[in-house]
């Protein structure tokens, strides 16, 4: 399979958890984390750092209801330009 994105990260948005994958892929292999976040400001911003850390460029959120809007409000690393951002 080929790599299209090599920092992207996958957003499981619950009511009060945020559950957070990030695959990086380099000539040698592929680093997966996986972390946990809660979903106030506080949690947020701490998501939003990880995911600036991290260099991710692109996004996929997966949310029952309207949970994923704070967190693509709140975290300019979702939204920044050239990032994507996928809502189901």
């Amino acid at each position: 399979m080929d790599i299209l994105f090599t920092h992207c990260a996958g957003l499981d948005v619950h009511k009060k958890t945020i559950v957070a994958c990030v695959l990086l892929s380099s000539p040698e292999g592929v680093q997966r984390s996986i972390k946990h976040f809660a979903t106030t400001m506080a949690g947020l911003e701490t998501l939003d750092a990880w995911l600036t850390g991290l260099a991710v460029t692109h996004v996929a959120m997966e949310s029952t209801g309207v949970y994923w809007k704070p967190c693509s409000m709140s975290c300019p690393a979702i939204g920044k330009s050239g990032s994507s951002m996928l809502g189901t």
